[in-house]
C-alpha cells in the first residue's frame, strides 16, 4: 500500500520509501520501522497505546518488544521526516495513553492490490456460471440427487477463492524474497567486484563513494551522504576501528556501510572491512579483507 500524507509526503510500506515530493528528499526506513508507521497510518486520528504497538508490530512476528526500542524507532521515523525536509510533527505523543497521527492521508493501491482485485472478480464470475449450471440442473433431477450435487460444488468453490488468495500472497511473497536475495549476492559481491583479479571475465564494477580518511586511509561507502552525515559516519567508523583493532596499514581502505538505525541510535547493522589492494595491470585490486558484521551493536 501507498500513501500520500498532506499532499507532499509519499510512503510505500512495501519498500520502506518515505520521500518529499516537493524537494525530492528521500530516505528508506528499516523494517521495523515500515511496520509502525504503517500501523500508524492505517490507524488515522486513533490513540494507539504502547500495548498496541507491541502486539501488532513485534508480537505477531515472534519478537519482543520493550519501551525502550518503540521510543528508539518512534524517535528514528521522526528524525527521517526532518531529514527530507517536513519541520512539522505528524506523529504526536498523548501523556500516559500512547501515539496518534494528525495528518491528511490518500491511500493509493498499489498493482498487487488490483490484481488481487481482479482475480476476487474472476472468481465472482465462476461462481456465477457455477451457480447457472446447477439451476438448469435443478429442473432435470429430484431435490436429493440436487442437494448432493449442491453442496460439494459450492464448498468447491469456498476453497478454490481461498487458494487463488493464497497463491497469489505466496507469489508476492517468493518474488520479495528473490529479490531480497538477489540483493544480499550483489551486496557481497559488491566489496570486490572493481578489484578482483579473473583470467576468464572481469566482474562489473560498482561505484563506491569516499566517505572520508582515518588516519592516511580512505574510507568507502555504498550510498553518498552529505557533508553532516559523512562526518557523523566516519565518526562512528573510527570508534568500532578502535574497538574491533583494524588500525589503517599501509595500502589498506577501509569500506563501511552501517543501517540508518546504527546512524542515529548507534544500535544497528553495520559491516566494516578493511581490505589490503595492490597494483595489478595498471588496476588497484583487493589482496584481501578482514571483515566484521555486526547485526546489533
Amino acid at each position: 500500500m501507498k500513501y500520500k500524507i498532506n499532499n507532499t509526503i509519499e510512503f510505500d510500506d512495501k519498500t520502506g520509501i518515505l520521500s518529499n515530493t516537493e524537494s525530492g528528499s528521500i530516505i528508506t526506513l528499516s523494517t521495523t520501522a515500515i511496520r509502525i508507521f504503517a500501523y500508524i497510518l492505517k490507524n488515522p486520528n486513533n490513540i494507539i497505546s504502547r500495548e498496541d504497538f507491541f502486539e501488532n508490530v513485534w508480537d505477531i512476528y515472534g519478537q519482543e518488544a520493550s519501551n525502550n526500542s518503540l521510543n528508539q524507532y518512534l524517535s528514528l521515523i521522526r528524525k527521517a521526516f526532518r531529514n527530507i525536509d517536513i519541520s512539522y510533527e505528524i506523529i504526536h505523543t498523548e501523556p500516559r495513553k500512547g501515539f496518534y497521527l494528525k495528518a491528511d492521508i490518500e491511500y493509493i493501491e498499489d498493482d498487487f492490490s488490483n490484481s488481487l482485485h481482479g482475480e476476487q472478480i474472476g472468481i465472482a464470475e465462476q461462481k456465477n456460471k457455477l451457480e447457472q449450471n446447477i439451476i438448469i440442473e435443478e429442473a432435470q433431477q429430484s431435490d436429493e440427487s440436487l442437494s448432493k450435487k449442491m453442496l460439494p460444488v459450492e464448498f468447491g468453490t469456498i476453497v478454490n477463492n481461498s487458494q487463488v488468495k493464497q497463491n497469489i500472497i505466496r507469489k508476492r511473497n517468493k518474488t520479495i524474497f528473490l529479490i531480497f536475495l538477489a540483493l544480499a549476492f550483489s551486496g557481497t559481491g559488491f566489496f570486490i567486484s572493481q578489484f578482483w583479479p579473473s583470467s576468464s571475465k572481469d566482474i562489473p564494477t560498482v561505484t563506491l563513494y569516499k566517505l572520508g580518511v582515518i588516519d592516511s586511509c580512505p574510507v568507502f561507502t555504498l550510498y553518498e551522504s552529505s557533508n553532516e552525515m559523512a562526518d557523523h559516519k566516519i565518526n562512528i567508523a573510527r570508534e568500532l576501528i578502535t574497538e574491533h583493532s583494524l588500525p589503517c596499514l599501509i595500502n589498506t581502505i577501509y569500506i563501511f556501510q552501517p543501517d540508518d538505525f546504527l546512524v542515529y541510535t548507534k544500535k544497528g547493522r553495520v559491516l566494516l572491512s578493511r581490505c589490503t589492494t595492490v597494483d595489478h595491470e595498471k588496476k588497484r585490486k583487493f589482496a584481501g579483507c578482514k571483515d566484521i558484521y555486526i547485526y546489533e551493536k
